[in-house]
């Protein structure tokens, strides 16, 4: 079976696949600025902006794995521990299960 995608449909499609493409990019460019200078404030400030803007649960899941490593690395990263927390508590916009909360 064929499945027909519409104009419309597709051109859905592909801004999705834009959106995720940029949203990978800006990250990967935050990432390798933080890689030089970890506290760098407009970077994370940038990251901050950028993750609550796209507000999406895999997003913020993958934030904190990827702020696990840096403080894994470094564990008196304040800036990355602040990240941490900021994912942690998903910028004050949903509240945290029992289970994330413990885990915290």
């Amino acid at each position: 079976t064929k499945t027909i995608v519409s104009g419309e449909d597709a051109a859905v499609s592909s801004s999705s696949a834009l959106e995720t493409a940029f949203l990978e990019t800006e990250l990967a460019y935050i990432a390798d600025v933080l890689e030089e200078d970890s506290k760098n404030y407009h970077a994370w400030s940038h990251r901050q902006w950028l993750i609550r803007t796209v507000n999406q649960p895999a997003v913020w899941d993958r934030e904190l794995e990827y702020v696990h490593t840096l403080i894994q690395q470094d564990p008196r990263n304040n800036s990355a521990w602040n990240q941490r927390w900021f994912a942690a508590h998903r910028a004050g916009e949903q509240p945290l299960s029992i289970e994330l909360c413990r885990r915290e």
